[in-house]
């Protein structure tokens, strides 16, 4: 999720709100938790994060339908400040590649941050 509000170098108050919001509904957090997570993972990533093991620690934790909501959810993490850019959108598709999204789930994924 921080990785996708990074994407423009400038994390908006919407995209925080919105990590937040994602980790207290997806997990069950009280906001505070979701909050300190949230800040937490920006910090994380800011400093440099291994990508690559990160996605595949998370592959093989997570089931296909728990990796589409997650790509669901880094799409509603992008549209947050009201403008999905391109460059957003394309750093989507190759965490998508990584988790083995085919492109009809990416493109569904894309369209439910649209509604």
């Amino acid at each position: 999720l921080s990785r996708i509000a990074f994407v423009d170098k400038d994390i908006t108050t919407e995209e925080k709100s919105s990590i937040v919001e994602i980790l207290r509904s997806g997990w069950d957090l009280t906001r505070e938790t979701a909050h300190l997570v949230a800040e937490t993972a920006l910090n994380a990533f800011e400093k440099g994060i291994d990508f690559y093991r990160l996605s595949r620690e998370f592959f093989i934790a997570t089931n296909e339908k728990e990796r589409i909501n997650f790509v669901r959810s880094l799409f509603h993490v992008a549209a947050a400040d009201g403008d999905l850019s391109h460059a957003e959108t394309e750093e989507i598709r190759t965490i998508a590649h990584v988790l083995k999204i085919t492109h009809k789930q990416f493109i569904n994924a894309k369209m439910s941050a649209r509604t």
